[in-house]
């Protein structure tokens, strides 16, 4: 993972985006974030997400301009800074964005504040104007960029240690640009190691969305070691057309030392896709604990003699994976 992108999850505070087909949603309504809150001036009353964030379909070479409404529900005044932001896939799926002080390299390059600094009254709100451009060289396709704002003077906490808060809201901008398009997602290495941080047991694996439109995609994993072998579904957030992640796919039961054999099957994000390897451990890992942030998993175990190969060609045929597992409809909204 890129430093950029690290840095963007760490220190984001309060983005608000919720997109139908792909990102996950929040409230219909941006939330008071440190006293204010940002939300779009226009909305399509047949899309209600578009309450929370925009959604445009637009061709290469053209532009519009679009409004947010800032409120300030604080009791004083406040300095804001207006600025483009890139929309990134998370370490884990979903969506985060890069922070102020990030080169701006994508969708976020499009977007273009009219004020770049604003000062709000107490208790009041004020509109903020943005042109987006998309230059005739855009690829067709889902590109995300947002348009951020934060406190100018970031408030310092005393004492033995100093913390600086810094707060943040931004609205999410979904740019449909007009033209072929569709889902890929691309499996790369997939190897075992341990949670960072834990001895909680994870398959690392590398996904990639290669084509052009945001998807959640899910993936079905095998893991054996001799004759036994277990599935496990999880339900992934959003990965944007482009990017790379490390999924860290937690192992719901304790791995001992030795080698394993590894299906994965993604699905939901353009043509299933599957990938096999071997890989081992060199010692115990743990089991993992269940945590609100872990998708939920849903595991069967496969036991005896079948070959897992047999297991892995059902899958991409569609027909043994539905039978082991429920999974959760992919388009159902839920925030990451």
């Amino acid at each position: 993972m890129s430093a950029r992108r690290l840095r963007a999850i760490t220190t984001l505070a309060g983005a608000t985006l919720a997109l139908s087909g792909g990102l996950a949603a929040q409230a219909l309504a941006s939330p008071s974030i440190g006293g204010f809150s940002a939300h779009p001036a226009e909305s399509n009353p047949s899309e209600p997400a578009t309450r929370s964030y925009f959604i445009r379909h637009i061709k290469a070479g053209h532009t519009f301009t679009a409004h947010v409404v800032v409120v300030n529900s604080a009791s004083k005044p406040i300095e804001l800074l207006t600025y483009p932001v890139d929309g990134l896939t998370g370490a884990t799926s979903g969506v985060v964005y890069a922070n102020r002080q990030d080169s701006v390299r994508q969708a976020g390059r499009w977007i273009h504040p009219f004020e770049r600094r604003l000062t709000i009254e107490a208790d009041s709100q004020t509109s903020v104007a943005f042109t987006a451009a998309v230059p005739s060289s855009a690829t067709p396709g889902d590109h995300l960029a947002g348009i951020a704002f934060e406190t100018a003077h970031p408030a310092s906490t005393g004492g033995h240690f100093s913390i600086t808060e810094v707060i943040r809201d931004v609205v999410g901008i979904e740019l449909i640009v007009a033209g072929h398009a569709s889902p890929q997602l691309k499996l790369g290495a997939a190897s075992l190691q341990a949670l960072p941080g834990t001895n909680f047991p994870a398959l690392d694996v590398t996904l990639q969305d290669a084509g052009r439109r945001l998807c959640k995609p899910a993936l079905d994993v095998y893991l054996a070691r001799g004759a036994h072998g277990q599935w496990v579904s999880r339900q992934l957030d959003t990965i944007l057309p482009g990017d790379t992640i490390d999924y860290p796919f937690p192992w719901p039961r304790p791995l001992a030392a030795g080698t394993y054999r590894a299906a994965v099957i993604a699905s939901h994000c353009g043509r299933s896709t599957t990938l096999t390897a071997k890989t081992s451990l060199g010692g115990t890992l743990a089991r993992t604990e269940t945590s609100d942030s872990t998708p939920a998993a849903q595991t069967r175990p496969v036991a005896g003699g079948t070959s897992w190969i047999l297991f892995v060609a059902f899958g991409i045929g569609g027909i043994a994976v539905g039978a082991f597992i429920s999974r959760r409809s992919w388009q159902n909204p839920a925030r990451g």
